[in-house]
């Protein structure tokens, strides 16, 4: 089960960097729902991972830090195409 969540949670990246061109025009609605796929295997691996009990604090920093730079993507995104567009 373990081994199908983490596929989950990283599924779309090589497709996205194959075919990064030729999706381009689809590059935000593809990422939202990259995303919430992400989210999607992280919850997953979070109950999986938690049955034996608590996480130890490490690896709940360094899920935590992943989130939050996962999260961030779609703000730097947006930052970045507004700052091209303004120019």
């Amino acid at each position: 089960m373990g081994k199908r969540i983490d596929l989950l949670s990283i599924a779309g990246a090589a497709p996205g960097a194959l075919f990064a061109r030729a999706l381009l025009s689809l590059a935000y609605p593809l990422s939202g729902i990259g995303l919430l796929v992400q989210r999607l295997g992280m919850r997953a691996r979070d109950r999986v991972d938690s049955r034996g009990g608590p996480l130890p604090l490490g690896w709940r920093v360094l899920y935590g830090v992943c989130r939050v730079a996962i999260d961030a993507l779609p703000v730097a995104a947006t930052v970045q195409q507004l700052s091209i567009g303004g120019q």
